[in-house]
């Protein structure tokens, strides 16, 4: 592995390697942990990624929101599903933008970039949404105001009727100074989501990540995997 870029005042590195016979490059906080990776010729490889962003095919999808847009991975694989979406890409951090740019060869024209807090976002974001990502982090824990009801009220009124959101909860071990160690952490994150007005949510427990699938409608399992 070779590093390629390295911030000197965040700390976070770019990575280049050649992985199954293809260019990879990864975005860093350190050496031993991904925040976002593509493969530079080939965007659909990365099969953890497709798991944010493969849902599109599920509905009618034309405008999308991203939270927490990394460097620009669920970019890159939205854009070559379907180079037509409009695709809103929110992160705190401005300077990922220009590493999803430079390194990730992300097309600045098919994305609206904001740099704002993910929860000031929603609260007064005004658009409606047919999918919203939300893979939002500090460090490596999820801010406990975007695990809040009244988060989940704002996206959920950012949701066209018949939108529906993924968001990567990766709660193993990673909410114990919030919320305590004999909580079940996923079930309190997901009582909030059916307060918030979401009918159906779908796990996925990829690599322990433990992705929610919500939608607004209700939807049974079995309707779920016919549109699969």
């Amino acid at each position: 592995m070779e590093i390629i870029y390295e911030s000197k005042d965040k700390g976070y590195l770019i990575c280049k390697e050649m992985k199954k016979g293809e260019e990879f490059i990864s975005y860093r906080p350190h050496i031993n942990y991904m925040h976002s990776c593509t493969y530079i010729n080939k965007p659909l490889k990365d099969q953890v990624a497709l798991t944010y962003t493969a849902p599109v095919l599920l509905r009618n999808v034309k405008n999308i929101l991203i939270l927490g847009a990394g460097a620009g991975e669920n970019i890159r694989q939205l854009l070559e599903i379907n180079n037509e979406y409009l695709i809103t890409a929110v992160d705190i951090d401005p300077e990922v933008f220009e590493i999803a740019k430079k390194y990730f060869n992300v097309d600045d024209t098919k994305v609206n970039f904001i740099c704002s807090d993910a929860y000031d976002f929603v609260r007064n974001c005004t658009e409606k949404f047919d999918y919203i990502i939300i893979d939002v982090y500090k460090k490596d824990s999820i801010p406990e105001q975007c695990i809040s009801i009244d988060f989940f009220n704002s996206v959920y009124k950012i949701l066209t009727d018949d939108g529906f959101f993924v968001m990567n909860t990766n709660f193993n071990n990673r909410f114990e100074s919030i919320m305590g160690n004999n909580i079940n952490i996923l079930k309190q994150i997901q009582n909030r989501i059916f307060i918030s007005g979401f009918n159906s949510i779908f796990h996925n427990d990829i690599l322990n990540m433990g992705i929610q699938y919500v939608f607004k409608n209700k939807i049974t399992i079995n309707e779920f995997m016919k549109q699969l």
